[in-house]
């Protein structure tokens, strides 16, 4: 299922997650960018609906996306019940479509000074 139409290009901050690798490879790129992953499913007819919504979203949130503006929100879609993906899905305990998940990390460095 595409969120997107042949007249509305894909934003640039939206990614089908097709593996846990590369689920993790999206969200370490950049540590201090909220991230939503959007669970869904190709048989449940709510996520027609949410997936038209996450692409507005991403849209409307996602930053210019050029140079150093990584500032937007980086939409992350994941088919939860495709076995490429299960894992990914059952990591965040998904039980039911559509899920979304809100993710925002930052890294914190401290350094101790012992005299």
């Amino acid at each position: 299922m595409s969120v997107t139409t042949a007249t509305t290009p894909t934003p640039a901050n939206l990614h089908q997650i097709t593996s846990p690798t590369h689920l993790q490879a999206l969200l370490s790129a950049d540590l201090t960018r909220p991230s939503l992953l959007s669970f869904w499913a190709a048989w449940a007819a709510p996520c027609a609906a949410t997936n038209a919504r996450v692409a507005e979203l991403a849209r409307e949130y996602g930053g210019s996306g050029k140079g150093s503006d990584r500032t937007g929100l980086l939409v992350l879609e994941v088919e939860a019940d495709k076995e490429e993906t299960a894992d990914v899905a059952e990591s965040f305990e998904v039980v039911s479509v559509p899920t979304f998940v809100l993710l925002r990390v930052r890294v914190f460095f401290l350094f101790f000074i012992y005299r």
